[in-house]
């Protein structure tokens, strides 16, 4: 039995793609240990960034759904348990477009009790008797920076292009009014 363990040992010894595997199995085994890790970091982070966006809320307060608005106007409403860094921002669409406008020109600051206003612009003449769909988002800094810089572009060229919405990090809302 000795002998044979001797032999073993001494093959294993003696033999590269042993070595080279054992080696590898190494590697493997750390990249494991790296990749575990990293998993369960993000499994955390999905669990803290789920638990902001579950208790994140914007609500629009005014105007109402289904009720009239003119060309432009105010929009009300509250921001609750906004996570750090988020930046609030309205937008306004003619319903059924897959695009959006931002407005007001900035993001909005809610006051100490999570309540904003911000000015909204429902389309242009053509528009009048049309539906709107107006929403409040809350972007990240990369967001926000593209946001200023539309407004910053437009200005520049008078140009408005509608836009994708960007992902937001809290529960919207989405209100539909119609224009007179």
């Amino acid at each position: 039995m000795r002998m044979r363990l001797e032999q073993s040992t001494q093959s294993r010894r003696g033999y590269e793609p042993d070595s080279t595997l054992s080696v590898v199995s190494n590697r493997v085994r750390q990249h494991m240990c790296v990749v575990a890790f990293v998993l369960a970091s993000g499994s955390v982070l999905t669990i803290a960034q789920g638990t902001s966006t579950s208790t994140c809320r914007l609500e629009i307060t005014s105007p109402h759904s289904t009720e009239t608005v003119s060309d432009n106007g105010n929009v009300e409403g509250v921001a609750k348990n906004l996570p750090a860094g988020s930046h609030l921002w309205i937008f306004a669409r003619r319903s059924g477009l897959a695009i959006w406008w931002p407005e007001s020109g900035d993001e909005i600051i809610p006051d100490k009790n999570g309540r904003w206003k911000s000015f909204v612009t429902y389309g242009t003449e053509q528009d009048a008797g049309a539906q709107f769909d107006i929403t409040a988002v809350a972007v990240d800094d990369r967001a926000n920076a593209d946001l200023r810089g539309w407004f910053d572009t437009a200005a520049k060229t008078g140009r408005y292009p509608g836009i994708r919405i960007p992902e937001s990090r809290c529960i919207t809302q989405m209100v539909t009014v119609g224009r007179r």
